[in-house]
């Protein structure tokens, strides 16, 4: 009976480590999607800003925005 009781045990503190795993990977993926997000976020920020540079010149010499 207590072959059984440890058994289960190890079965159980296996499955606990599995899970703690698995919840780290996914808690670090989330992190790195984060992280691409908020690249991207900056990146549209940094283009809208270029965007808005060019239009003022474009302004400035007399051309127009297509």
């Amino acid at each position: 009976m207590s072959e059984d009781y440890g058994a289960r045990i190890g079965r159980l503190s296996h499955e606990a480590a599995t899970w703690r795993r698995k919840y780290r990977e996914a808690q670090q993926m989330c992190a790195s999607e984060r992280m691409r997000r908020i690249q991207a976020e900056n990146r549209a920020a940094a283009l809208s800003v270029a965007l808005r540079r060019l239009a003022e010149q474009c302004d400035g010499d007399g051309a127009q925005m297509v």
